[in-house]
């Protein structure tokens, strides 16, 4: 008899997940700065295009906002 119940177990629901890049866009950038909460994490990307390092002010172009939240 416990052998017929067990080909009555439900196994457990797995869940497939596909990934669609389809509207995926990449973008460069040697600069990143980070900053978070305990609600939220932002990451700040940009460029900066300065390579001298004499220059008194460094200029970045940041091109891109991420706002990630932990929970």
């Amino acid at each position: 008899m416990a052998e017929q119940n067990q080909g009555n177990e439900q196994k457990p629901h797995s869940t497939q997940i596909r990934m669609d890049d389809s509207k995926m866009e990449t973008t460069y950038a040697n600069i990143c700065n980070v900053s978070f909460s305990r609600e939220e994490l932002t990451l700040l990307f940009g460029m900066s295009k300065n390579w001298h390092a004499s220059q008194k002010e460094v200029v970045v172009e940041m091109t891109d906002r991420m706002v990630l939240n932990p929970y």
